[in-house]
């Protein structure tokens, strides 16, 4: 039983759990493997479009999606057991319960055995229904449909009241242990939240103001802005006024979402926190599959991975024990997983419902592919969005609601596989050639050509392939050749899942991509798939230290015209950290090469006057090594280190470990903005005394960035600001953030760009930057020596 169903209401002194007939059967009756490989073979819109089918053609004495349900009081709870019926015939002299599955199994070949989830569920419908209507006996009817060939297969059964209404007790006994356990449970939460004081001593400057601002968002089912400046103790200012208002019944479960592991790390340690205060709350961390995965090259089924064999067998024993943990990160996770012998990525999963935070990427909040449909496919007021690092939602944004296909990714399957599937093999061949037809106006185009259409021919052709590989699948259990077919298949339905939100907010691009054709249908506007998915949740805060200007992250995040917005200042003395503005070095393109030795002299001043670790963040890789170079020729003893395209996890944490200890040597990164290491890092003390930031961060001109400027332009008359100015102000903030992180930090930014003097960039810098205009290079020696 999924506990996310247990919501606490009081009525007369007890607690009213709500549960779905669904949830109470799966608790008890799931047994066997795990299977991931290929789900159900049937998509939640088939399934739909079936059912309908079916109950349309049923005789007017069928009542369609009838609803039953049963309170049940006990000396401590009530527990509200519902569902909905896919049918009834309601005949004078018997009535028929009937249950509808659609699959792709051949129904000559299928067997429902009595214990099955199936049975089980349209048997607790049979007796809700019975006890509403006053039945002794009465009809079961589970009705099997082939969403392929449409042929449909029912078995019916006969049951007296007696005999269900005993089933379905056993049932409530099993799930009335869970919901005492929970209840206890969040009777204890609920008292350590109400004596759970603010773990410092003080607030810091704008801290305060955030966390009441935040607690009132969640109360009154709100939206809100944050900017709030690196080193104010952001995450501490959402999580504490958000654990308060779920104690006041305000929040049933809370999401904190991150775009970076640094984020994931940040919560942890702030919950970790709040229990040496006292805290006992429930969170789960939520790792990704191909990082937590025990057997990553293996098929998720249980003829290939033992953790998938038997997996719902031990499923309940294996939540029991997490239901004694408190704060089940990534390791913890792992350890109980590998006692247990199941897999740990479907088991986190599981965890959510029990957990009073969830912490995760925002993909599994946004994404159309991979939200958590356990707990978003209904709007819940109850639940609590805290997007961390909110400016990165914008651009995740757009990946999230855009998808792409390759022509290479059919031929290669098919030149891999022709034998073995020759059905699926003739509707590649007819994708191919969609691909080949293009290949004459792409390169007519130079290369990348876009339209406003979406590409209605190849879409047939798709869905054709998704409906032969599901049959395949099915019927191909051990084949070689499955997980090339699985991988190409979510590629399709992926893509036509993404143009079934095609609207003016969408472009087609087609354009050769590394020796290939590619057709992408690229979301220029996030703002309204954004918009719809946070209406599965009743409140959520947006916060960041860089969030400029506000106007133009709520108008791209679909944010509500009444969301609170919230401009915080630094919490630190303005003394300690010197803002200097170079702006005669000019960082053009064109002017890039001729000022490069000018630069390197700037950058080498900069790190001649203390000893220590510098980080140096440019526009582009190609910038960077340009000036590194000849920084190093100029610099022999210096120490350097530098980001790399596509660096791997390991490489990065080894990268930042460099820097975290106070150096008595100087060490210089190079890196790039809005880059992994341009934020979510924290370098206290003199771990970074200085960060020199090399140009505006304006996004290197593509097509790609031009089609979002033309769609801002003819909307609202801001195109350039929109695709260029904004996004790249907020990467220099970023880079910025790396300097001052508490209060003791004392450190320089230097700013080089002749745009950063200009009005329509200067004013867009924090107010609280403490800003100095470098005349000279002698002027910057005497400020450095001055400063340090």
């Amino acid at each position: 039983m999924g506990l996310e169903q247990i919501k606490m209401n009081i009525v007369t002194q007890k607690n009213t759990v709500q549960i779905s007939v669904r949830k109470l059967v799966e608790y008890r009756q799931r047994t066997g493997n795990l299977d991931l490989t290929f789900f159900s073979g049937v998509s939640a819109m088939e399934g739909i479009r079936l059912h309908k089918k079916i109950q349309e053609i049923r005789p007017e004495e069928y009542s369609q999606e009838f609803p039953v349900s049963m309170e049940l009081d006990f000396e401590d709870v009530i527990l509200n057991v519902s569902g909905r019926i896919d049918g009834v015939f309601e005949y004078p002299d018997q009535a028929c319960v009937e249950e509808i599955k659609s699959t792709r199994k051949d129904l000559d070949n299928i067997d429902i055995p009595e214990d099955h989830v199936f049975w089980a569920q349209v048997k607790c419908y049979g007796y809700l229904y019975a006890r509403q209507k006053g039945l002794e006996n009465i009809i079961l009817q589970l009705t099997l449909c082939n969403v392929d060939t449409g042929k449909i297969h029912d078995v019916k059964k006969a049951f007296t009241t007696t005999e269900l209404g005993a089933f379905f007790h056993v049932l409530v006994d099993a799930c009335l242990q869970k919901v005492r356990a929970v209840n206890a449970w969040r009777l204890k939460r609920n008292q350590t939240i109400t004596s759970l004081d603010f773990p410092f001593e003080t607030y810091r400057t704008g801290q305060r103001q955030m966390a009441v601002t935040v607690y009132r968002v969640i109360r009154d089912n709100g939206q809100a802005i944050i900017q709030a400046p690196t080193g104010i103790g952001k995450t501490i200012a959402v999580l504490y006024p958000a654990l308060k208002a779920m104690n006041e019944g305000f929040a049933e479960k809370i999401f904190y979402l991150t775009a970076r592991t640094t984020g994931k790390s940040a919560a942890e340690s702030a919950l970790k926190l709040l229990t040496t205060h006292g805290l006992s709350v429930k969170s789960v961390t939520i790792t990704a599959k191909n990082k937590i995965c025990f057997n990553p090259d293996r098929l998720c089924n249980a003829q290939e991975c033992e953790f998938a064999r038997g997996y719902y067998d031990r499923l309940n024993a294996t939540l029991d024990e997490l239901f004694e943990q408190d704060i089940v990160n990534r390791m913890r996770m792992e350890s109980v997983a590998a006692k247990h012998g199941i897999c740990p990525f479907d088991l986190t999963l599981e965890a959510c419902d029990m957990a009073d935070v969830i912490i995760c990427d925002y993909n599994y909040a946004f994404d159309p592919r991979v939200y958590l449909k356990q707990f978003f496919l209904n709007e819940n007021k109850d639940y609590v969005f805290l997007v961390d690092e909110a400016h990165n939602l914008v651009d995740r944004g757009r990946e999230m609601f855009s998808a792409s296909l390759e022509r290479s990714l059919f031929v290669e399957l098919l030149r891999q596989g022709r034998p073995e599937f020759p059905k699926i093999s003739r509707i590649l061949g007819h994708i191919i050639r969609w691909f080949s037809g293009k290949k004459t106006r792409i390169g007519q185009e130079g290369g990348f050509w876009s339209t406003t259409e979406v590409p209605e021919d190849i879409l047939p052709l798709l869905g054709k392939f998704v409906q032969l590989a599901e049959t395949w699948l099915l019927h191909n259990p051990q084949s070689p050749f499955r997980q090339k077919i699985i991988d190409v298949y979510f590629e399709v339905s992926n893509f036509i899942k993404i143009a079934g939100h095609y609207d003016q907010t969408y472009a087609t691009i087609f354009e050769n991509f590394n020796f290939d054709i590619r057709v992408k249908l690229f979301c220029l506007d996030p703002a309204g798939p954004l918009e719809k998915a946070l209406k599965r949740c009743g409140s959520a805060v947006f916060f960041s230290a860089t969030m400029t200007p506000v106007s133009y992250f709520k108008k791209v995040m679909g944010c509500r015209e009444s969301s609170i917005n919230m401009l915080l200042s630094s919490p630190f003395p303005r003394e300690n950290c010197l803002v200097a503005v170079l702006d005669r070095i000019s960082t053009l393109y064109k002017r890039r090469w001729e000022t490069r030795e000018r630069l390197a002299e700037t950058l080498t001043s900069l790190v001649g006057q203390k000893r220590g670790n510098y980080m140096f963040f440019f526009p582009s890789y190609q910038y960077l090594n340009m000036v590194m170079e000849l920084f190093k020729s100029m610099n022999a003893g210096i120490c350097t280190l530098t980001q790399q395209p596509n660096m791997r996890e390991t490489e990065r944490e080894k990268f930042i470990e460099s820097f975290k200890t106070e150096n008595c040597y100087t060490l210089v990164g190079f890196a790039v903005m809005g880059g992994f290491f341009a934020e979510g890092i924290d370098l206290v003390g003199d771990c970074l005394l200085a960060a020199a930031i090399i140009g505006v961060g304006i996004p290197m001109i593509c097509p790609e960035r031009e089609l979002i400027r033309r769609y801002y332009q003819q909307k609202i008359g801001a195109g350039f600001d929109f695709a260029y100015k904004y996004p790249a102000i907020n990467r220099v903030l970023q880079a910025a953030g790396r300097v001052i992180r508490s209060e003791t930090d004392k450190g320089v930014i230097l700013l080089i760009d002749e745009r950063f003097s200009k009005p329509d960039y200067a004013s867009l810098l924090p107010n609280h930057w403490n800003t100095v205009r470098v005349k000279s290079h002698s002027d910057f020696h005497t400020i450095l020596k001055k400063f340090w």
